[in-house]
This record gives C-alpha cells, structure tokens and sequence, in this order.
C-alpha cells in the first residue's frame, strides 16, 4: 500500500505558499540558465559600454596627470568584473550555498521540524532541489519510523513467542507425556514447598503410593497398547478422586503417589480403597474376557500419625508399606 510522504495538511500550505508566490514572482527566482544568460549579456554590455566611455576620455587628465586610455579601459573593466562577480555571489552562489547547509542538517538530525527551514517556496532550481529533498527525506524518516515500529513489535512478539514456548517447555517436562500427570522431576521440585507450607499452618500431609497388581501379564499378553490404556484409565482415577490441592504423580512404569495436604492418614485409606474399587470395576471392562485381573495395591503415610519429619521420610514410609501390601497378597491398601 503506497503512502504519501506529506500531510494533507502540509499540502495545502505547500499549494497555498506556491499560489502567493505565483503572483509575487520574486527577481531572484529566475532559473539558473536566466540568471547565467542575463550575467553574460550583462558582461558584454558592461564591456562595451567600458570601451566607449574610455575611448571618449582618450588620454584625460585625473588628479591632475593625463592618464592614458588603456589604464582607464583596465579599471573600468576590474570595477564592472568585480561588480558582476558580487552580484552573481549574492544572486546565483549563495542561495545553494544556503541550500546545501540547510540540507547537511537535515541529513545529519533527520528532523521533520528541519524540512521547513527548507526553502520551499523557491522557484529557481534551489527550490526543486529544496521540493525534491523535502518529498525523499519525508518519505525516509516516515520509513524509518514504521521500521523502528516494526521491529519493536517484533521484538515483542518475539519475547512473547520465546516466553511462551519456555513455559510450554517448562510444562512438558515436568509433565507424564502418557498420563498428563505430574513426573518425578514434578514432585522433586514442588514436594519441598508443599511439606513447607503444611509446617507452617500446622496442617497435616498424608502420601498415597499406588501400584498396579498384574500389570507385567497385561502387557506381555495383551499388548502394551492395553497396558498404556490401564495407566491412563488409573490416572483418570486418580485426578477425578483427588482435589485441586492434591498433587498427583506417575513415579514411573505403573507406580503413582498422590499428596493430599490437609488430610489426615484415615481419609487417605477411605480414599484409597475408593480408588482401587473404581480401579477394579473399569479394569474389567476393559479387559474383557481375557482372563486376566488387574488391580490396585497401595500404602499410605501421614506427618502427622506417623510422625515423620520431612517430605523424602513421608514418601519412603508411603513406599515401605506398599510393598508390605504386596507382600501380603496383593489389592490392599497398607
């Protein structure tokens, strides 16, 4: 899409100014070939009008001395020389020498308030070379400013995109890709606040470590695709029977611990038998007629009731006692 490099504004000032000066012709708005032209003719009209006067005072007396006349031609013609240089100084170099001063500074600051110093209303070739400036410079401090623009969006933008693919990143590796569930590397780093923010509000912390009982027979008769869809059947178990406070992992293979803060070591048993019940009925189904039983086996600690002192205690007590459930006979909780 094309832009046009002035306001509206700004030209119907410019039209404005070139219609007053239309009617107010300034002298030395002449182009440069008429003021070049005029300069000459008025060098050979001067040259002439030298000779004729110095051939008419031929040999005058001045301060008293004849003076002849090629020295009288001779100063004539210096003072005429001298007189035609000024005026083409003033008339013809000095409104470039002007013009190129004026435009250095505006090359230098880039300034749109240096444009107006311009001298626009010229009609001479400093004037469209004045026009012409005006039009470049305007047109490249407006792209300048849109690329400036561009790229701080960009740049923000792209510190966005960066912030959020590090989130997204961030999530995913503390995230079970097959479950959705917190990993090991989830409950190493937020086990410790949560054990903190218990002790402080003198609340306790019950741990749930839960496995699968005839998980190996799934898997090696029916597939690991079966296999995978029990874990994902145990992790929706999981996060529909927990609270949002709980923290939910998947340890690895077909091992879960749940945290619940707050909850006392009874709740958690209730809550475990409630889940390998739901476990066992679901499994069921899925597995049909294949002859094969899954179920859940767990042990559960508390802080408080056990008397544990830190958060690595609670987990490894949670875990002693899972496998005494195994031990025991398998679908129980310990």
């Amino acid at each position: 899409m094309s832009h046009s490099p002035t306001t509206p504004t700004h030209d119907v000032t410019h039209k404005r100014s070139e219609a007053e000066h239309a009617r107010t012709h300034r002298f030395d708005d002449a182009p440069m070939r008429s003021k070049v032209a005029l300069m000459v003719v008025a060098g050979v009209f001067v040259g002439i009008l030298v000779h004729l006067v110095s051939a008419r005072l031929n040999n005058s007396v001045v301060l008293g001395r004849q003076v002849p006349s090629e020295i009288l031609a001779m100063a004539g013609f210096l003072v005429s020389g001298s007189a035609l240089i000024l005026i083409g100084q003033w008339w013809i170099a000095s409104p470039y020498d002007r013009l190129v001063k004026q435009i250095d500074k505006v090359a230098e600051r880039r300034h749109i308030t240096d444009l107006s110093e311009l001298p626009l209303t010229r009609r001479d070739e400093a004037g469209r070379i004045a026009r012409a400036m005006h039009r470049v410079t305007t047109v490249a401090i407006r792209d300048g400013r849109e690329a400036r623009q561009l790229r701080q969006t960009i740049d923000k933008r792209v510190k966005e995109e960066t912030k959020r693919s590090t989130e997204q990143l961030r999530r995913l590796a503390l995230r079970d890709p097959l479950t959705e569930l917190g990993n090991r590397r989830f409950l190493d780093e937020q086990l410790p606040r949560l054990i903190e923010a218990a002790e402080e509000s003198n609340t306790d912390v019950s741990a749930m470590v839960i496995d699968m009982d005839g998980f190996k027979q799934v898997n090696d008769q029916l597939g690991h695709d079966v296999g995978d869809e029990l874990l994902v059947l145990t992790a929706g178990l999981l996060k529909a029977c927990t609270r949002h406070d709980d923290m939910t992992v998947r340890l690895g293979g077909d091992e879960f611990v749940v945290l619940m803060p707050g909850c006392d070591r009874q709740r958690a048993i209730e809550l475990s038998n409630s889940i390998r019940m739901l476990f066992r009925q679901q499994a069921a189904s899925l597995l049909g007629r294949a002859n094969l039983n899954a179920d859940l086996s767990a042990g559960v600690a508390s802080l408080a009731a056990d008397n544990v002192s830190d958060a690595p205690a609670l987990i490894k007590l949670a875990d002693q006692r899972l496998y005494q459930a195994k031990r025991s006979g398998k679908g129980r909780t310990c």
